[in-house]
């Protein structure tokens, strides 16, 4: 049990988040002393290593941080040792050491959670970051004002972060934006090594992030294969998942997407945007509700330039309530192939439900052999066309009961909806109000 006499190494705590302060904006390099060599813990059957807060920053950091680096799990108390009800401060600024790190040894950080109270963690620059070649679990803690994100994890062998309710991201101005995210993962500084194994993200509730740039979900170049399940993201401006080139296969299933309308911040609020990967996409089961004008419910960017080529998506079941957005449910970009989207329920009123269209940034940018099959598209409302296909869209094939194609493809194949021919609508070419891959996939 720790929470009485702590072991205060604040300069040696303070000298490793320099560096993380650095690879946390800009993901690049290698950690030095925050990945030291590994020495992965044994399973462990023994008791937890029990941390009391006791409301004071930075000692509640360093006593969370002693106990992480014995490894096993670590369970953090709803009350101080004398029973009072207590969170954990983790500080209000980034210059000092306002967050744990997990580098040498495989540990899992839970919180107690009763019928009247949640172990919770008030603040902190990065409350809980990873920077070993271990594995680590994140489960049932509620973070409170984080500054950047409530976790982020540029090293690990595998990770969980279940049941977790992040709120309030406070957001870092970068000088051209803000950023606030919910959980990071940034693997661009090796691809193919640095986060490896599998992910799981289950269960988890981020709400109220109003930075520019605040997704509740981000990955950068990770290796690992993921799961994103049962979650809940509400008022999420930038919205639920980005992932650029991701490396392994990817699963996002049963969630509820609301990232809301734009706070003011420029924010494009998006259930699902996927910039490349060799990795497969599948989207199924999920409750996306969109309020902002330029969201995508699920946007697939593919550019063999950057993040590389996107193929044999699968987007199915899913349900999508469109409030006046000017794009859609789905939107594939450029270089995709071979995507499914079929068995989705669409309601509302947007520019088109599903399209291809090419960003105008990529030469010879074609999208082949994707298909929309038994969409149920008769509540929607659209300003241009149920499906729009551009010049891009390359022997797509389109079946189901109701709604209108816009067909500017070439050896496209439809039954069931009614085809449109004439001028392109104004959404060809360069895509109004898009970012370009330079730009929008910042995750830093």
């Amino acid at each position: 049990m720790l929470g009485g006499s702590i072991r205060r190494d604040r300069r040696s705590h303070r000298r490793v988040w320099t560096t993380i302060l650095t690879l946390s904006l800009v993901g690049s390099a290698t950690v030095t002393s925050a990945a030291s060599t590994a020495v992965a813990a044994p399973p462990s059957v023994a008791s937890p290593t029990v941390v009391y807060p006791t409301g004071e920053f930075p000692d509640d950091v360093i006593a969370v941080q002693e106990a992480v680096d014995g490894g096993g799990t670590v369970l953090l108390k709803t009350t101080n040792a004398a029973g009072v009800p207590t969170a954990f401060a983790f500080g209000d600024t980034v210059e000092e050491s306002s967050g744990v790190i997990v580098r040498n040894r495989d540990v899992a950080i839970v919180g107690e959670r009763t019928p009247t109270a949640r172990a919770t963690i008030e603040g902190g620059f990065i409350p809980v970051f990873g920077a070993g070649n271990v594995t680590m679990r994140v489960d049932n803690l509620r973070f409170v004002d984080p500054i950047l994100s409530a976790v982020i994890v540029i090293r690990s062998t595998g990770a969980q972060i279940t049941r977790n309710e992040v709120s309030g991201v406070v957001g870092l101005d970068l000088g051209f934006a803000t950023e606030g995210r919910g959980f990071k993962f940034l693997g661009n500084a090796n691809p193919l090594h640095a986060i490896t194994g599998t992910i799981l993200l289950r269960d988890n509730v981020v709400r109220d992030l109003d930075a520019s740039l605040s997704e509740a979900f981000v990955f950068d170049e990770v290796a690992a294969d993921v799961t994103i399940a049962s979650n809940t993201v509400e008022r999420a401006a930038g919205g639920g998942v980005l992932a650029i080139a991701q490396h392994g296969d990817m699963t996002i299933s049963q969630n509820s997407f609301a990232p809301g309308p734009d706070p003011g911040v420029g924010a494009f609020g998006s259930g699902v945007a996927i910039y490349g990967g060799e990795g497969r996409v599948t989207v199924t089961e999920n409750q996306f509700t969109l309020e902002n004008t330029i969201a995508d419910g699920v946007l697939l960017w593919g550019d063999e330039g950057f993040g590389g080529r996107i193929v044999s998506a699968s987007i199915t079941k899913n349900r999508f309530d469109l409030r006046h957005t000017l794009y859609g449910a789905v939107t594939l970009i450029d270089q995709v192939d071979g995507t499914y989207v079929g068995q989705n329920r669409v309601v509302g009123t947007s520019g088109s439900v599903f399209a291809i269209v090419p960003s105008g940034f990529v030469d010879a940018a074609t999208a082949n052999r994707n298909a929309f099959i038994g969409n149920e598209l008769a509540s929607t409302n659209v300003d241009v066309a149920h499906i729009l296909l551009l010049d891009n869209a390359i022997n797509t094939t389109v079946r189901g009961r109701s709604g209108t194609v816009f067909d500017g493809g070439v050896g496209t194949s439809i039954t069931g909806l009614t085809p449109m021919k004439g001028a392109a609508p104004p959404v060809s070419g360069r895509r109004p109000l898009a970012p370009s891959p330079g730009f929008h996939p910042f995750a830093f």
